[in-house]
């Protein structure tokens, strides 16, 4: 009787664990989400440095000389500001930028808005 139970349940085992099964997949999936359910929020608050730095990063390269425009002398910056936009080094650098971080991007997005904020 116990072969019996045990060659029942390694069967039942092999049948569910075969990928070709959609019973697998939907274990899979509902598996997945409940785990995310639960300890998304906890394992985002505990990883969210790395993001933050990576936010910080992007917010500093999208304009490094924002010290310098935001300054209350405006003449000789609002000239230099003119110049490097009509010389097109502010739109190829700004351009070049949100191409290069735009991996970076889409992960903070999935990480800010699904994971960390439970969306």
């Amino acid at each position: 009787m116990y072969a019996q139970i045990t060659t029942t349940l390694k069967d039942f085992a092999n049948w569910v664990a075969d990928p070709s099964n959609p019973v697998t997949w939907i274990l899979v999936i509902l598996l997945a989400l409940i785990s995310t359910s639960l300890l998304g929020p906890r394992i985002g608050w505990a990883i969210r440095w790395p993001f933050f730095f990576l936010n910080k990063i992007q917010w500093l390269l999208c304009n490094p000389l924002r010290w310098l425009f935001r300054t209350g002398e405006g003449k000789w910056t609002h000239g230099l500001f003119l110049a490097l936009l009509w010389s097109f080094v502010i739109p190829i650098y700004w351009l070049t930028i949100h191409v290069l971080f735009t991996p970076v991007r889409f992960i903070n997005a999935v990480y800010f808005n699904m994971l960390f904020s439970g969306r």
